[in-house]
């Protein structure tokens, strides 16, 4: 699946295991300042302008959340200009509890999707050290729409 991202050169949507209509009302936009991440936003923009709620959500380490703050307000900034309804938010957390980060945020705000960049790194350091994407890829809990 992690190839058919990569060379799609579109965003690829993956559902959950379990199906489900997606409605896409309530999306958590997983923020991290990478291209992928840009291109994630632009790429599920139609999308996020007829949500009710976007939670812009960054997940970084315990001395980065004044930057990951400064960031996501940013980000919700940008949005609003295109008329998007979205507030920021920041966890600080390890790096192998992101994705379960994301979830529980979607789950609080009843969120079928999140939106994310997919393989920041090279590929073989995605490999090696695991990363969010592959964590989003081999266990979906609600829709996942990925960004190369």
């Amino acid at each position: 699946m992690g190839e058919l991202v990569i060379r799609a050169g579109r965003p690829v949507l993956i559902a959950p295991p379990s199906g489900g209509r997606l409605s896409a009302r309530r999306v958590v936009l997983a923020w991290k300042d990478t291209r992928e991440a840009r291109r994630a936003l632009s790429d599920s923009l139609p999308l996020l302008q007829r949500a009710e709620e976007v939670v812009v959500y960054e997940v970084c380490a315990a001395g980065s959340a004044e930057g990951a703050a400064f960031r996501t307000e940013e980000v919700v900034a940008h949005l609003a200009r295109h008329g998007v309804k979205a507030r920021a938010k920041v966890r600080a957390c390890d790096d192998d509890r992101v994705c379960d980060e994301l979830n529980i945020e979607a789950q609080a705000i009843d969120s079928d999707l999140i939106v994310a960049g997919a393989y920041g790194h090279n590929r073989f350091n995605e490999w090696a050290l695991g990363g969010v994407t592959r964590e989003l890829l081999r266990r979906p809990e609600r829709f996942v729409l990925l960004s190369h």
